[in-house]
């Protein structure tokens, strides 16, 4: 009796452990998809600006443009579908995104979901702190920030608390 009592104890325990390390595989390759598709989005949009600007020698981002690529690269490389929820099981929340426009002109613009937040006027050397993170940055020039919320990520084990996962990501155009 022994013997099966420490047999079903081992055997518990190690599906336990099994079940973390599946849950925390998962977990990186989750984070490293967003941290690629933040990476990207943020590329993404720093290829559309206004040419007649640029003809001028300022980098202003066409935003409009710049958003539809963010949204386009999170649904593509998340698998997210209309309402911009996850396909796969491990993350029950709604993606959101967050963009920041910093041009050469010094016009910054924050955007949530595609929707204008803020718009000011910065001067350069420009302090950018990203509350949802506290990612901070000092732009000396035009930039694109993207951040992605992807939510709480669900873990399988009861006594491991789910963590939420934000990632950062910035473009920084070089002078030319």
């Amino acid at each position: 009796m022994k013997v099966f009592i420490i047999s079903l104890a081992l055997i518990l325990t190690l599906t336990g452990f099994f079940v973390f390390q599946v849950d925390c595989g998962q977990y990186i390759q989750i984070s490293e998809r967003a941290k690629e598709t933040a990476n990207d989005a943020a590329d993404a949009a720093g290829l559309f600006y206004s040419i007649d600007q640029f003809a001028g020698g300022y980098k202003v981002f066409d935003k409009d443009d710049g958003n539809a690529a963010i949204l386009e690269i999170l649904r593509s490389n998340l698998n997210l579908n209309t309402e911009m929820k996850f396909s796969f099981r491990k993350v029950p929340d709604v993606c959101h995104w967050k963009a920041y426009y910093i041009d050469d002109t010094g016009a910054f613009s924050e955007y949530q979901d595609g929707i204008l937040i803020q718009e000011k006027t910065v001067d350069f050397p420009f302090l950018l702190v990203e509350p949802l993170t506290n990612y901070s940055a000092t732009l000396s020039q035009a930039s694109v920030i993207v951040t992605i919320d992807c939510g709480y990520i669900d873990f399988m084990v009861p006594f491991v608390e789910n963590p939420h996962l934000i990632r950062s990501s910035a473009f920084e155009y070089a002078e030319r």
